[in-house]
């Protein structure tokens, strides 16, 4: 059933929103009787009681008492200094899509949010590549940054199925209606409540969008964002100043470095790895413009630019949890679902998705044991690096055969 290739696919659209909100609840109370008593959710929790002080309680969601409601739960004891304050730290549209689940008892809420994000990434998974090998959206669950994500109700799990439709559509060749468009322009509008993880793949989708003259998105886009923001300002109107101000407190607790930083610490001083990264930020900040020139003119594949965005996001992202892998997994997530001319072969199926899977779990297990180097969690990113340099080479003799 490929609803992306029919312009008018009502019938389908229907039996499929029925088998989802089915599923759906049959998911959530098999969730709910192996969840209940348990507080897994640790970041679903944030938006929970956030949600609930916001639109129940009409509180400030940003305040001190939901967060040390937060640390009481998931640290049994008030947050050092130095410890993560469990603050809610996104715009109040972030909150729109558990809004339903604020009324619930958190026990339900928990199973609905994890069901709910479950769901809408295999399901998103196959609407956009419904010819893509079975196994890719159930495998996907079991690479760790994913599983990790789902069962701390991350927004990176919706984001990420959003970002995957989105690419599914602006890849397909054929027609789109308007009304599909305008659904995906109002996804990726939310899906900025991610900024640090999904920026430069927005900027690729929507100049993707551009290139097809696909203005119904674009348009579709830009008023989803105004209204996300007029919705904002309509429950909270202080809502920047208190944000902003989480922001500042976030960066005060948090110290970390930028990925390419913290890589480059390791062999030099910290202000030489510092130096080295500013410079590479300019050099790359070039590179990408003249890799979306080359791409522009189809001398460079979709693909490849997702890869090379999901290289550059990661890079230049402040180390943080392991779902902030899901940045350089998303393109060989594309890879395995896309039945295009690029080369798929067996043996590199296995070694760069299966792979993926299995180092995820070993490095979790590894990282954990007493005098592990931290550079060691971050070393999945070193076998994207090698699968996306053999895409390039095979993409490149793949093309001077064509054109021979």
């Amino acid at each position: 059933m490929n609803l992306l290739r029919k312009e008018h696919p009502s019938r389908e659209i229907l039996f499929f929103t029925i088998l989802f909100f089915l599923l759906l609840g049959l998911l959530t109370y098999a969730l709910h009787g192996l969840t209940e008593n348990n507080n897994l959710g640790s970041d679903y929790y944030i938006y929970y009681l956030a949600g609930r002080a916001l639109f129940i309680n009409h509180q400030n969601p940003y305040s001190d008492q939901v967060a040390q409601q937060v640390q009481m739960a998931v640290y049994k004891h008030l947050a050092g200094p130095n410890e993560d304050q469990l603050g809610f730290a996104y715009p109040p549209y972030a909150l729109l899509p558990a809004l339903p689940t604020f009324w619930l008892s958190f026990e339900w809420a928990q199973a609905f949010w994890i069901s709910l994000s479950l769901l809408a990434l295999m399901s998103l998974i196959y609407l956009a590549f419904p010819q893509s090998p079975k196994w890719a959206a159930v495998s996907v669950l079991f690479i760790y940054p994913f599983s990790f994500a789902l069962i701390l109700g991350n927004f990176n799990v919706l984001v990420t199925a959003f970002l995957i439709l989105a690419y599914g559509i602006l890849s397909n060749d054929r027609r789109l209606s308007r009304p599909l468009q305008a659904g995906v322009g109002v996804l990726l509008a939310w899906s900025t409540v991610k900024p640090q993880f999904m920026w430069l793949f927005l900027v690729f989708l929507l100049a993707s969008a551009w290139r097809r003259r696909l203005w119904t998105l674009l348009a579709s886009f830009a008023a989803a964002s105004m209204l996300l923001l007029g919705f904002s300002f309509a429950v909270m109107p202080t809502w920047p100043v208190a944000w902003y101000d989480r922001l500042v407190e976030y960066t005060g607790y948090n110290q970390t470095w930028l990925i390419l930083t913290f890589f480059l610490k390791e062999v030099m001083s910290l202000q030489v790895a510092t130096m080295i990264t500013s410079g590479a930020g300019v050099v790359c900040a070039a590179l990408t413009a003249w890799l979306f020139y080359r791409w522009w003119k189809s001398e460079v594949p979709d693909l490849l630019m997702m890869a090379w965005c999901g290289f550059l996001i990661f890079l230049f992202h402040p180390r943080g949890k392991a779902y902030e892998h899901i940045s350089f997994l998303l393109p060989i997530l594309l890879w395995i679902c896309q039945k295009r001319k690029l080369p798929r072969p067996a043996w590199a199926v296995w070694v760069f998705w299966f792979g993926s899977l299995a180092m995820s779990w070993l490095i979790f297990i590894l990282s954990r044991q007493p005098g592990a180097s931290p550079l060691l969690s971050e070393t999945p990113f070193f076998l994207f690096v090698a699968w996306m340099a053999w895409l390039s080479v095979s993409e490149r003799n793949s093309a001077w055969k064509e054109g021979k």
